[in-house]
């Protein structure tokens, strides 16, 4: 194998080995999230320290599949980043409703990554689903 297939495929595995980290704790930031509006803590400063630890893990996935050309994580990530930054910024209300659309926009994430990683096919419905999930979370978010 010549040298830059090598060195693509290294790269190629750093990045799913940061991506599984940040999915994991993504996930875990999530379970808070949601336990938290579960117990009535709608405490602005709890929320933003799980929203901004979801924020910057999608941030290293992002920027990891940007520069392994995987476009089609790239484009799920960046709109989730958005999504985020509204939220955090109130053009967008939390809700229970759209923690639940974040975990399984997270589950998708990770579907894709494991169809990139171990070369399987993905549930194209289910991925048209949830890029339909997300165009309706992109149409809730207030000027």
């Amino acid at each position: 194998m010549i040298d830059s297939q090598r060195y693509i495929k290294e790269g190629h595995r750093n990045f799913f080995n940061v991506a599984e980290s940040s999915l994991a704790e993504i996930s875990a930031s999530l379970i808070n999230l949601a336990l938290s509006f579960d117990h009535h803590i709608n405490s602005d400063t709890e929320h933003l320290k799980y929203l901004d630890a979801i924020l910057k893990n999608i941030k290293k996935i992002r920027i990891g599949s940007t520069l392994c050309s995987f476009d089609d994580v790239t484009e799920m990530t960046f709109i989730l980043e958005f999504l985020l930054i509204k939220v955090i910024e109130n053009k967008l209300k939390l809700t229970q409703s759209r923690i639940s659309n974040l975990m399984k926009v997270n589950d998708a994430l990770k579907m894709q990554l494991d169809s990139l990683c171990f070369d399987t096919p993905v549930d194209d419905d289910h991925l048209n689903y949830i890029q339909t999930l997300l165009n309706h979370e992109l149409s809730q978010v207030t000027k």
